[in-house]
């Protein structure tokens, strides 16, 4: 009962969570142009592109964590968490050293590819360190924050998350009435994650007490997060092609403003749209936790599988459907005289492929949990290699646009969900008539 009673919980409270980081969002967005103008904001949505970059350095081990711990937690092994913890803790902590060397070395190539004037050069050298160590600590609290998912209590770690996004915005706003500029936004997002890291680490402690020993270290363990991890690395490099390398294009060939235009019409969507995945992938520890636990597992899982499908395709196609109708006018009255046709015109492109991308979310969560990771692989490796082969197809015939650009990205996020469900029901139900 109790289980059933906490999934339950886990997947409201993500998308309670998701549908308060939307209104923080819709709160920010305003203030942030009002305060940056479009241009400034869209060099922050560059330099957040170091902070993907440094996201790989994690190996996969987060969603690994999720994964392991769940398993152990059902078996009352509270001393294989901690060696899973500390284990993939220290290979972060080396790892922060090396990918902080490697980001420094990355600050002339990526600056050589933005083609800025000279006033954002400045700004851009100027915070560049700061936005690399920022990424390092962001990787260590993500870290943190997914040990209390795989504890089970995947509503605390949503609800700490989302507690950070608005300590985030407090802080910036303070600094932006104190004439910071965009360091307020730099500090606002160390604030959030200090916050976050002491919550989640309060709530960690509660359940299992001191969960960090430096010196303990397993190494079958380790195997088995590189392992489970190796493939989910991979898919993140290969993601760089995606929206880091879309970005740069926009940057180079179009313009900082319509980086900041694409940066909001694309996290304003994919936030409406982890109000489902936020849910659903709380189904990611309830299947591992079945798979270690029940020697039938496959009724089970099957069921947990066809009622999140069910509320997914009820609420989550005809909330998307709404969006290509009412988007306009809602983003005008939003932004009001920081409106531009150009969030319009990425808003519905970027809503149709998310549409098509919103089916393969519980088909994603059950191929983690089940450890066959290879397949999530392929979704992230045809997304952004499609992505980026269609990007340079325009850039290479010379009809580089806005529009152009965004349906590219668009365009391979929805093929690559598109086949993910393919696989899912090829290689699960065996047969593809039942789609």
């Amino acid at each position: 009962m109790w289980v059933t009673s906490q999934l339950r919980r886990n997947i409201f409270s993500g998308s309670l969570a998701a549908a308060g980081g939307i209104v923080v969002s819709v709160i920010a967005y305003p203030i942030y142009l009002h305060f940056l103008g479009a241009t400034l904001y869209g060099l922050w949505a560059i330099l957040t592109v170091i902070i993907y970059f440094s996201s790989i350095g994690n190996l996969g081990i987060d969603e690994a964590l999720i994964k392991f711990i769940a398993e152990e937690y059902e078996r009352r092994k509270t001393g294989n968490i901690i060696a899973y913890i500390s284990t993939g803790l220290n290979v972060l902590l080396l790892n922060g050293i090396l990918i902080f060397v490697l980001l420094i070395l990355f600050e002339k190539p990526l600056h050589s590819l933005l083609n800025l004037n000279i006033k954002y050069t400045v700004i851009f050298h100027g915070m560049f360190p700061y936005i690399v160590a920022l990424s390092i600590f962001i990787l260590i609290v993500h870290f943190i924050n997914a040990i209390l998912k795989g504890l089970g209590r995947f509503d605390q770690a949503s609800y700490v998350i989302l507690i950070g996004r608005i300590c985030a915005l407090a802080v910036s706003i303070l600094f932006f009435i104190n004439g910071y500029k965009i360091w307020a936004l730099l500090w606002g997002q160390f604030v959030s994650f200090i916050v976050v890291l002491i919550l989640s680490s309060f709530f960690i402690y509660r359940k299992i007490g001191l969960y960090y020993s430096p010196f303990r270290n397993n190494k079958i363990f380790l195997i088995k997060l590189f392992k489970f991890g190796g493939t989910i690395t991979i898919s993140k490099i290969i993601s760089i092609l995606l929206i880091p390398f879309i970005k740069i294009i926009i940057a180079r060939y179009i313009g900082l403003a319509n980086v900041a235009y694409f940066e909001i019409a694309n996290r304003i969507v994919v936030e409406i749209r982890s109000l489902f995945e936020r849910g659903i992938s709380a189904i990611m520890p309830e299947v591992s936790r079945l798979s270690a636990v029940i020697t039938d597992t496959r009724k089970r899982i099957s069921g947990v599988m066809e009622k999140v499908n069910k509320a997914n395709l009820l609420f989550g196609v005809s909330t998307f459907i709404l969006l290509l109708i009412f988007g306009e006018p809602v983003l005008k009255i939003w932004l009001a005289e920081k409106y531009d046709v150009a969030v319009v015109i990425a808003f519905r492109i970027i809503v149709a492929g998310y549409l098509i991308n919103l089916l393969a979310i519980p088909y994603y969560y059950y191929f983690m949990a089940i450890g066959k990771v290879k397949y999530c692989f392929i979704n992230h490796f045809i997304q952004a290699a499609l992505n980026c082969l269609l990007i340079l197809i325009v850039v290479l015939a010379n009809v580089v646009s806005f529009s152009l650009l965004i349906t590219a990205y668009s365009f391979s996020i929805a093929i690559s969900a598109a086949i993910l469900v393919c696989i899912y029901y090829r290689k699960v139900k065996g047969d593809l008539r039942t789609i």
